[in-house]
C-alpha cells in the first residue's frame, strides 16, 4: 500500500459526472488515485485541514467514488496530528520553493513513508525534485 495525501483539488476537481471519465484523461487519472485508496492499494494520509477542505470545497457530492472516498477517509485513512510543519521542516519547504499555504500537505505527508502527494497546481508540482531530495515524497500532478 502506497501512503498518500490527496491535495484538496484532486478530491474537487474528481466531483464530477462519471460518464466523463472516458472523454477526459485527467479526470479518469484522478478518479483512479482515488479508487486505489477505496480498494486498500493506497493509504489516505490527512490532517484537520485537508479534512475540512474536502468537504468546505465539495458542494455537492456528484459521484460514488468521491462520496466512497469522503466516508472512507476516517475510517481508512491515517490522521496526521499537525496541520503546520515544524520549524526546521518549514525551512526546508521555502527552500524547495513550497507554497507556504499548502504546508499542511508536507505536514501530512510526514505521518507515512514513501509518501505521494498528489496535486493538481503547476507550481507544486515544479517542486516535485527538490521535494524529493528535501523530504523523500513523490509529488505527482494529475
Amino acid at each position: 500500500m502506497t501512503d498518500t495525501v490527496y491535495d484538496t483539488t484532486v478530491v474537487s476537481f474528481s466531483n464530477e459526472d462519471l460518464e466523463r471519465r472516458d472523454e477526459d484523461v485527467e479526470l479518469n487519472a484522478r478518479l483512479t488515485y482515488l479508487e486505489e485508496f477505496l480498494r486498500g492499494y493506497r493509504i489516505a494520509l490527512y490532517n484537520d485541514k485537508l479534512s475540512r477542505e474536502y468537504i468546505d470545497h465539495l458542494h455537492g457530492i456528484r459521484n460514488d467514488v468521491v462520496e466512497g472516498f469522503i466516508e472512507a477517509l476516517d475510517r481508512y485513512g491515517r490522521k496526521g496530528g499537525s496541520n503546520r510543519l515544524s520549524k526546521p521542516d518549514y525551512a526546508k519547504s521555502r527552500d524547495v520553493g513550497w507554497p507556504s499555504h499548502d504546508q499542511h500537505l508536507l505536514a501530512a505527508a510526514l505521518v507515512g513513508a514513501r509518501t505521494h502527494i498528489l496535486v493538481t497546481e503547476d507550481i507544486l508540482a515544479g517542486c516535485a525534485a527538490k521535494v524529493r531530495r528535501a523530504f523523500g515524497f513523490t509529488v505527482i500532478k494529475t
